[in-house]
């Protein structure tokens, strides 16, 4: 995704930024509210996301393998 704005003629040029093709500004505006919706998680006090099931939280650094129950 791409978190805008671009600089034409140096990423891109003017003619791929224009085009009918471009999804760029569909990829900053959603950008712009994913990091809405986490900041306002980190902000609001959401509290950290619950566990996945059979992973521990010392087990989860070990490319998330579920441990033995």
């Amino acid at each position: 995704m791409h978190p805008g704005p671009v600089n034409r003629g140096v990423e891109l040029s003017g003619e791929v930024v224009d085009s009918p093709q471009a999804v760029i500004t569909a990829q900053v505006e959603a950008g712009v509210v994913v990091r809405m919706a986490v900041l306002y998680e980190l902000l609001a006090g959401a509290g950290a996301p619950a566990p996945v099931r059979g992973v521990t939280r010392e087990s989860s650094h070990t490319l998330g393998e579920p441990q033995p129950a």
